[in-house]
């Protein structure tokens, strides 16, 4: 499948292709744990607990640099890092519910939803 679609900054729409079929985003999510992360502590702290630099080896590895910590939030060892710090003082489904909604907004009001079978595939994995 392949889609694409453009919402320019007055709200035109555009889409093409494969557009309306659902997918899984995975890796992408670390992405959007970055920047809450980023956005909830600032860069001091977060690159306190996961590093900036490329490691060179495959995204699903789980190896830390000199420092002890991940190589940086875009392997998976990193992005999980930055998932923790993401509201880490509240009950977990109050966790879960502020990332839905960060991805609710980022979609311009969509409704993203959750496979859980796989996420359980990832986790066995991770």
């Amino acid at each position: 499948q392949f889609g694409v679609a453009v919402c320019s900054i007055d709200g035109q729409q555009w889409k093409k292709g494969d557009a309306d079929n659902y997918f899984s985003l995975q890796s992408v999510g670390k992405t959007i744990a970055y920047i809450l992360a980023l956005e909830e502590h600032g860069k001091v702290k977060v690159h306190t607990h996961v590093g900036i630099e490329p490691n060179g080896a495959s995204f699903n590895e789980m190896i830390l640099n000199k420092d002890n910590i991940p190589h940086n939030p875009f392997i998976n060892a990193g992005g999980l890092v930055c998932c923790s710090l993401i509201r880490p003082n509240e009950h977990i489904s109050k966790r879960f519910d502020h990332v839905m909604n960060c991805w609710s907004r980022i979609t311009g009001g969509g409704q993203p939803s959750f496979a859980n079978s796989t996420y359980l595939g990832e986790r066995s994995t991770s």
